[in-house]
């Protein structure tokens, strides 16, 4: 093995392995952190569609929640990262 190779810097973990250490080391924080930002993200959707639509009936609000799901389902990578970044200071501030 040459020099170069024994050097190499560690690859760096995926964004999966990074929370699912974030899960292990705060546990309900974490938790709490992701659902609260996922409420968040889906609350807002839900509030912006019903700005420019007027559902009519329940096949309307359904649709409405459904939509503000897949789009909220589309802002994963975002929430997982924000989850990363909040932890560790939510934790701090709760130990205080």
């Amino acid at each position: 093995m040459s020099t170069a190779e024994a050097e190499a810097p560690a690859k760096k973990p995926s964004l999966k392995e990074r929370l699912t250490g974030l899960m292990e080391e705060y546990g309900n924080i974490a938790i709490v952190t992701w659902l609260a930002i996922f409420a968040l993200t889906l609350t807002g959707f839900i509030v912006a569609i019903k700005m420019g639509y007027e559902p009519e009936g329940g096949a309307g609000q359904t649709g409405v929640v459904v939509i503000a799901y897949a789009a909220t389902q589309l802002t994963k990578p975002v929430r997982i990262i924000a989850t990363l970044i909040l932890t560790p200071t939510i934790a701090k501030l709760r130990r205080k």
